[in-house]
């Protein structure tokens, strides 16, 4: 799964949009063990979620509650960073 265009990895892929609000959601919490300890963006047009770089902030890898562990991303398109949490849970 690619998240954003290739000349804006910061951009929505659903909907295209390019405003995201910070966000807390509870079921994607007890639902992902790595949602809680990271930085969550909602975007502004149309509600989806996604995790944010530790590192730079990008876009990491959207989330749903029926995510399957080939469509997580565990590196950041932007700077390469990996989280280890999710690279565990992909494991």
């Amino acid at each position: 799964m690619i998240m954003g265009t290739a000349s804006n990895p910061q951009t929505c892929d659903e909907c295209e949009g390019t405003v995201f609000n910070l966000a807390r959601d509870p079921f994607l919490q007890r639902q992902y063990p790595f949602v809680a300890e990271s930085v969550l963006k909602m975007c502004a047009s149309c509600g989806a979620k996604y995790l944010a770089c530790k590192n730079c902030g990008a876009l990491l890898t959207r989330l749903n509650l029926w995510v399957d562990v080939h469509s997580v991303r565990d590196t950041c398109p932007v700077c390469g960073w990996q989280n280890p949490q999710i690279t565990k849970w992909i494991a």
